[in-house]
């Protein structure tokens, strides 16, 4: 959390609340007692001078600056206290779920949370989308899988007198959040500090190097892992995938953006339109045999919050039924250059 100036906290506050006379409107208390800016500005290295001065003015003004001020009930779940945290896969195969989760911002209180706000109360606030975060729940169960959140940017730029924490319900699974993981040699995810409005979650990631750390307490890299052979995962309210061309004799790179599993919050203006038409409510499947991984998306169903995979259907009841697709969409075939084993299997899907 940013440590603020004592005394410039004064200073701004005195000359905030000492605008208005309420004996004369319109004619400042400083003013009154032949007290100007730069006259404040002057007691600037001297702190009990400011609090003679504040007294002078307004004896109730520095009583209300004194007071210290209650943490909030999450100061320990913020972005800002959970700063990096660095996992490893340490080489296990096996299945995880990958989501992002954003702060809450102002724009997720509802009307009490406001008058609570208004009358100087902590604001809980929720924006977690619960009913998909109970299907991950009957997935993880299901499939004996882990769970990776991934902490993202807030939605909207978060103000001072907004809160910064994550939703509450999120913070029991405080052991899943990581700033960076690595799956395998192959495939890392990050939190990559990207605006949740950007057109384009993956722009420019395809140059990026990917490191490996010494230890998890330790922030500075290590050796580069193998250049142009690790793909990446990357926090963001968007599920976009890239792929990357490494050459002929090698499998190519992905990069690919999570998909969230907080609500949208967006301004309403239109870059805040746009996002939220592009905010998706999901995540990844990675699934990690010895250097290899496969990575599928989900979607979660908006009324009810399950999602399907591989033909199951995961509801937030903690049921598991089975789902049959409609019908099945054939990639590029390129006849005459075809692999009929591929096209075999498609047929008796």
């Amino acid at each position: 959390m940013k440590k603020v100036d004592k005394k410039q906290l004064i200073i701004s506050t005195f000359i905030k609340l000492t605008k208005k006379n309420k004996k004369t409107p319109g004619k400042p208390l400083l003013l009154e007692h032949g007290i100007n800016r730069t006259a404040i500005r002057d007691y600037v290295g001297n702190l009990e001078k400011l609090k003679a001065l504040a007294k002078k003015v307004d004896p109730k003004l520095f009583e209300e600056l004194e007071k210290p001020k209650k943490k909030h009930e999450l100061h320990d779940f913020t972005k800002e206290t959970l700063g990096l945290i660095i996992k490893e896969n340490d080489f296990k195969d096996g299945t995880f779920f990958v989501t992002a989760a954003s702060p809450t911002s102002e724009l997720d209180w509802d009307k009490n949370d406001r008058i609570k706000a208004a009358n100087g109360q902590d604001v809980l606030g929720h924006n977690l989308f619960t009913s998909g975060f109970k299907a991950v729940q009957t997935f993880l169960k299901a499939e004996k899988s882990e769970l990776i959140i991934l902490p993202m940017r807030a939605h909207v730029k978060a103000l001072h007198s907004q809160p910064t924490h994550y939703d509450p319900y999120l913070k029991p699974f405080l052991q899943n959040f990581a700033t960076e993981f690595t799956f395998n040699k192959h495939l890392k995810a990050i939190e990559a500090h990207i605006n949740p409005q950007q057109g384009n979650p993956l722009t420019g990631l395809k140059r990026l190097r990917i490191h490996k750390y010494e230890h998890h307490s330790d922030p500075v890299p290590g050796a580069e892992m193998k250049r142009n052979r690790t793909s990446l995962i990357v926090a963001h309210s968007k599920q976009m995938m890239d792929t990357i061309a490494t050459g002929n004799q090698s499998h190519p790179r992905i990069v690919h953006s999570t998909g969230c599993i907080t609500l949208p919050s967006y301004h309403r203006n239109r870059v805040g339109m746009i996002a939220n038409e592009d905010h998706m409510l999901g995540g990844l499947i990675v699934e990690i045999l010895g250097d290899v991984f496969w990575v599928r998306q989900v979607q979660f169903n908006i009324k009810n919050g399950s999602f399907v995979d591989k033909g199951k259907r995961y509801h937030a009841d903690g049921r598991v039924t089975t789902e049959r697709a409609e019908a099945f969409k054939f990639g590029d075939i390129h006849p005459g250059f075809h692999n009929q084993d591929a096209l075999n299997a498609v047929y008796r899907l």
